[in-house]
């Protein structure tokens, strides 16, 4: 009977060692599993990091390849700039002259066409409401020669001659 007691007393103490043991052996398994994801991260930081230097390492021998060619060339790198600006500007001029003759050609269209208008107004007002078909023509001709781009213009001009 008394051996009952110190059992019981054994019993408890091994209970408490193995509670014991599972917590420590849970918490050594937690820190092995956090550690392994750190060496997982880790891992693949590094491997990154190899990644971009292999990287660079690609691009610094393809900057060397490039730095040497164009030292030797740099002057024949500035002419041909240069040449390039120039053709560039005259080609921007051409187009500027063009666009100054279209616009000039316009108004003048818009001139005779406003002229042509108050005289039809003014004809209209008499009862004469002919227009004379070589005042079209000539106004076609002024169109194809100084707008040759201006499709619009000749289908309006079709219409008002239909």
């Amino acid at each position: 009977m008394q051996e009952l007691p110190i059992l019981i007393h054994y019993k408890r103490e091994t209970d408490e060692n193995i509670d014991e043991i599972e917590d420590k052996s849970k918490k050594q398994e937690d820190t092995i599993h956090r550690l392994s994801m750190e060496i997982k991260d880790r891992k693949k930081l590094v491997k990154e990091q190899k990644d971009v230097i292999d990287k660079f390492s690609e691009d610094q021998k393809l900057m060397k390849r490039w730095s040497i060619g164009s030292k030797l060339n740099t002057n024949l790198l500035e002419r041909k700039m240069e040449e390039l600006s120039e053709d560039f500007q005259m080609k921007m001029e051409d187009r500027i002259r063009i666009l100054y003759r279209r616009i000039h050609v316009a108004e003048q269209i818009h001139l005779e066409s406003k002229n042509n208008y108050m005289n039809t107004q003014t004809q209209g007002n008499r009862g004469d409401y002919t227009v004379s078909e070589t005042q079209f023509e000539k106004i076609k001709e002024m169109v194809d020669n100084g707008l040759g781009t201006r499709d619009d213009s000749k289908k309006s001009l079709k219409k008002a001659m239909n």
